[in-house]
């Protein structure tokens, strides 16, 4: 990783970036000689981190390692809380084997927060990192009419929750680019995804389900889902969203939405644009014929950050 050589690409699509450097010139004289900084400056953690510095509070620009890993283990603390409340509520059926499956998944939750934000107040990327890991969030039950009381219901909450947080960490992925971090980022996110798969394959086995409508992937005709009372799979927010987000004794902040760049629906068929590229039209590709339900189920979309903390999808779970 050529240091020297991003500055300069920096530079030419903004001229103050020396200036922002140049601010914090502590940083590069306590690394000594210029071997050592260009040794330290080849650590893509550095360079994350030199840039969250640089960065912080400009608008538009990424959130901070931290701020994106306190995001993270939000959603984690969400899911953890609701398979605890879905246990919990004894809804389960006697025999199943549902009831190894979802504590596999509890515990997989749990050792998600462990891993993002420690436990007993100790440990964690996120103080290893020097900052304070967010606390006490709660899944909302009371927004789930009939959540209690309703095993199915509980099932079509889990799903969404768990399609929703793969597109979450997908939707940041970005912005950990550079860093160790994404690393750890796209181990949860995987295995997000095996979850929200196996809950589908719950309700797909569930008496009168109709199987042929759960899937473990997205259908074209999931993109209109939502959990009774609660979050939808659509793009865009229901109104504005905050940006700055306080639990228990931690915060974080997301960017704004941006209206100019809304997420895919998860009917989308066209895929792999870039700033040069339009996009390939995923149902002829390969000069291959498909339906498109098969083009859209065949690619999972992302979300951004103000898309899922909106109060239609996890922020209306939240408490």
């Amino acid at each position: 990783m050529d240091f020297f050589k991003i500055i300069d690409q920096l530079a030419e699509v903004d001229a103050d970036i020396m200036g922002r450097f140049d601010s914090r010139r502590a940083v590069f004289n306590s690394l000594g000689t210029l071997a050592k900084r260009t040794a330290m400056a080849a650590t893509p953690l550095f360079i994350g981190s030199l840039f969250s510095k640089a960065y912080a509070g400009e608008t538009g620009v990424k959130s901070t390692s931290v701020d994106i890993l306190n995001y993270a283990l939000t959603l984690e603390l969400l899911e953890a809380d609701f398979y605890a409340q879905l246990i919990a509520a004894g809804k389960i059926p006697a025999g199943s084997t549902d009831a190894a499956a979802i504590q596999k998944i509890k515990t997989h939750e749990d050792q998600h927060v462990a891993l993002l934000g420690g436990t007993g107040g100790s440990g964690g990327t996120i103080r290893s990192l020097g900052g304070t890991p967010v606390s006490g969030v709660r899944f909302k039950a009371s927004a789930i009419p009939n959540f209690a009381t309703d095993y199915d219901t509980q099932l079509l909450v889990a799903q969404v929750l768990e399609d929703t947080g793969v597109r979450a960490y997908k939707g940041r992925a970005a912005e950990l680019l550079g860093t160790d971090l994404l690393t750890t980022a796209l181990k949860i996110h995987s295995m997000e995804a095996r979850h929200a798969a196996h809950v589908r394959y719950m309700r797909s086995t569930r008496p009168g389900a109709a199987a042929a409508a759960i899937r473990p992937w997205i259908p074209a005709s999931d993109s209109a889902l939502a959990a009774p009372a609660g979050p939808a799979y659509t793009s865009g927010t229901t109104g504005a969203v905050p940006t700055t987000f306080n639990f228990g004794n931690g915060s974080f902040s997301i960017p704004a939405y941006d209206t100019a760049k809304p997420s895919p629906r998860e009917d989308n068929t066209k895929q792999g644009a870039t700033a040069t590229a339009a996009a390939v039209e995923t149902t002829t590709a390969l000069a291959n014929q498909y339906f498109p339900d098969q083009a859209a189920a065949s690619f999972d979309e992302y979300l951004q950050a103000a898309e899922v903390l909106d109060a239609s999808r996890a922020g209306g779970l939240v408490m």
